[in-house]
């Protein structure tokens, strides 16, 4: 008789019956569900029955190929007339910032700050209900109602979906050109993508808007008996919105 080399037959005798008192090891929960299954002839059948269901789920979701998802983004316009960009960032759009972080579902807050007003737009958690979401800012912004500063009049607050969402944006930048030149530009490239029967809607944002500058002559006020004030407030009733700006002579800045 033979032996595994570098077995002796006391060794062997030993591995055997380890071997056998494994394989006579009790089975587990799993594994006489295993060996029911195994030694079963319904295990085909419920192989077949769970394909079956499983094809009649897919079947019966609804599906759609642009599924909605609700994700509530706020803009929050606010204004503070004749303020420099740092001083509106530092005055006005930091501060309310702050405070539409604290609402809860907040999730992201950006901002862009320019000459006399500035932009912050809030971003909700996926799924939170836009109605609420207003709601929410609008609660906060008359919190801080009294916090602004002098001069600036309530912020407006405009809702927006995921479906008002840019699809493309473009940038146009120039390092000899003033802003509005290229504000001039992209409303030419604005014009032209907006001839294209898919483009539902094209914005222009930055840049430079063409203004006009109005400069007082106070000796010739003063011969029509008006006042700067006056004149500020013909040029408000005609529905426009514009820093009155500043007039210094000698002493005083009005």
């Amino acid at each position: 008789m033979s032996h595994p080399p570098g077995h002796s037959p006391a060794t062997n005798a030993r591995l055997a019956a380890l071997r056998e008192k494994i394989t006579r090891r009790s089975l587990g929960v799993a594994g006489k569900m295993a060996r029911a299954f195994i030694d079963s002839k319904l295990t085909p059948l419920l192989v077949v029955a769970a394909m079956l269901l499983g094809a009649f789920a897919v079947l019966v979701t609804p599906r759609e190929e642009e599924p909605q998802i609700r994700v509530p983004m706020i803009d929050v316009f606010a204004q503070l007339p004749g303020a420099s960009a740092p001083e509106v960032e530092r005055r006005l759009i930091e501060p309310l910032e702050k405070a539409l972080f604290e609402i809860p579902g907040v999730e992201y807050v950006y901002s862009t700050s320019q000459p006399s007003g500035g932009l912050i737009i809030a971003r909700f958690e996926v799924g939170t209900d836009p109605d609420r979401a207003a709601l929410r800012v609008h609660a906060k912004l008359a919190e801080r109602a009294g916090l602004l500063p002098a001069g600036a009049p309530p912020p407006i607050v405009a809702p927006r979906g995921i479906d008002d969402v840019p699809v493309v944006a473009w940038s146009l930048w120039s390092a000899s050109e003033p802003p509005l030149v290229l504000r001039q530009v992209a409303n030419e490239v604005a014009a032209e993508l907006a001839r294209h029967p898919r483009v539902a809607q094209v914005t222009v944002l930055g840049g430079a808007r063409r203004a006009v500058e109005v400069r007082f002559d106070r000796e010739r006020l003063a011969t029509h008996k008006l006042s700067i004030l006056q004149v500020h407030q013909a040029l408000a009733g005609l529905d426009w919105k514009l820093p009155a700006g500043g007039f210094a002579g000698g002493d005083v800045e009005t």
